[in-house]
């Protein structure tokens, strides 16, 4: 395990620290480390968007066949401009 120091912590932040370690039945230490792994934890949530999900699925077979055929060209480098 790893030690941390913090410096500088804002004397009121401290008092809520303590009241809700007190609060939860813990030792100060104790419940800034689960404080602390909570919200690292959160922090590695995968976040899902689905604000297109309405698109998905939604083109023809020929709308699919047109559209690749009109951006094909795209992957192409034009040798003149090297």
């Amino acid at each position: 395990m790893a030690n941390l120091v913090i410096r500088e912590v804002d004397p009121g932040i401290v008092a809520e620290l303590k009241k809700h370690a007190a609060q939860a039945g813990k030792d100060l230490n104790t419940y800034v480390k689960g404080a602390l792994a909570a919200a690292a934890k959160k922090r590695r949530r995968k976040v899902v968007f689905h604000d297109l999900d309405h698109l998905a699925g939604t083109w023809t077979r020929q709308q699919h066949k047109d559209f690749t055929a009109t951006v094909a060209r795209l992957g192409r480098v034009d040798k003149e401009m090297w």
